[in-house]
């Protein structure tokens, strides 16, 4: 009896420490509703910038939290092939976001060149950003999910507005465990 009741002990003393060593996590998904992006081009592949992007959850562990909001600034870099890597940082100071190889997914006036510098229709644009990372409060955003914005890259140099980028949050989704 004694030896049952010294292994019932044991037994429930590894059962509660596995327990508490368990981590929970709250994976939760997040629709990507509305937001900004103004960027300005400081050079022929670097734009430096702020944005607003409005997350709503929809599916997840935490499908009742409250929506969440990212703001900061940004940097973007056009690389060779002509995809462009962003780093978000948010007005805290507190996380980053990097997406890569984001591309321009739909072209609706304009061109990447604005008829080699002698034309006067800016680009117009549709571009998704593909985000691979993120540190601090955003290190547990998983790879694969991305942001849609539609806007115009003001790429031509005849224009008042040459350099001055303006995109809207068009859609997207987002993974985050917390």
């Amino acid at each position: 009896m004694k030896k049952l009741l010294v292994s019932v002990a044991l037994l429930s003393m590894s059962s509660l420490s596995v327990l508490a060593v368990e981590k929970t996590h709250d994976t939760v998904t997040y629709d990507v509703k509305r937001g900004f992006a103004e960027t300005f081009s400081v050079s022929q592949f670097e734009q430096l910038g702020k944005f607003r992007v409005v997350l709503k959850p929809i599916r997840g562990a935490g499908f009742d939290r409250d929506k969440l909001v990212l703001k900061g600034i940004s940097k973007g870099l056009l690389n060779a092939d002509f995809t462009i890597n962003h780093t978000l940082v948010n007005k805290e100071r507190t996380g980053v976001l990097y997406t890569a190889n984001d591309t321009i997914t739909m072209v609706y006036t304009g061109d990447p060149t604005c008829e080699n510098g002698a034309g006067n229709i800016p680009f117009e644009v549709e571009e998704t950003l593909y985000i691979v990372a993120g540190t601090g409060i955003y290190a547990g955003i998983e790879p694969g999910g991305f942001i849609v914005l539609k806007g115009v890259i003001n790429n031509c140099p005849s224009l008042a507005t040459f350099g001055q980028n303006n995109f809207d949050v068009v859609g997207g989704s987002v993974t985050i465990t917390h």
